[in-house]
Formats: C-alpha cells, structure tokens, sequence
C-alpha cells in the first residue's frame, strides 16, 4: 500500500479508531522491541559456550575471532576449543598410553568421544599415544 491508500483508511476509520490503531501498533512495536533485547542478552558468546561444553561444533567462525581458540575445519563445519584444551589433552595423551580416558579429567571426556568418533586423533603404535590428525 502507498500513503495515499493509508489515509484513505485512517479516515474511513475515523479519529477516535486510527487514535487507537496508532496506540495498538506502538504498543506491538514496543513488544517486538523488548523481545528483541531479551534475545541479545540471552545469546552466549563462543568463548561462554566453550567453556560450557569444553569444544563446540559450528557453520561458520571468524578465525580472527581469538589467539587462544583453535579452530579445525571438519566438511564445512568448524569445531572450536580453547588452544590450551588441546595442549592439556596432548599431554594426557603423552602420560595416558593407549587408555588416556582413564586420567584425562570428566569434562573432557565428550570431547575426547568427538575426537575419537570424527578421526581428528588416532592411536600411533610407535609412539605408544593419541595423536591429532591436524
């Protein structure tokens, strides 16, 4: 509709109706306007979900995003951690042997399992630990 086609119906409502049509569509604007706030303060940034999870898997990432996560490409997804997460799941692996699931501590546990299912580490029989694939 044009403004041309508004002020025809605004004046077919009548002052007292369009009074209120205006009062009913500030009041939605304002609705949407909080609904949107809450939203924005509701989303978590990458690092709280990090640490959250210990590691998330996403369509997209800035790799500029921060020096201390790291970001490996998986089929066009990323997964992100904490670079310090996979310096201490490298030592684990360096002290665990074959079974670092026995010492690594709970929380990394899920990402151990992700690892492990993805083939992003696997077990080097010469050197008798994991090891990351990149």
């Amino acid at each position: 509709m044009n403004s041309s086609e508004d002020d025809k119906i605004l004046n077919l409502l009548g002052t007292s109706s369009s009074n209120s049509l205006y009062r009913k569509l500030d009041e939605i604007e304002n609705m949407l306007r909080i609904a949107l706030n809450e939203k924005k303060s509701r989303e978590r940034t990458i690092c709280e979900e990090i640490l959250d999870k210990g590691f998330i898997v996403v369509e997209r990432v800035n790799k500029n995003v921060h020096p201390n996560l790291k970001i490996i490409e998986l089929d066009g997804k990323y997964l992100v951690t904490f670079l310090d997460t996979i310096q201490i799941l490298d030592l684990f692996f360096e002290k665990g042997g074959a079974n670092p699931e026995d010492i690594i501590p709970k929380r990394l546990h899920p990402f151990l399992s992700y690892l492990k299912r993805n083939g992003l580490i696997y077990y080097d029989g010469k050197r008798q630990k994991y090891v990351f694939i990149t």
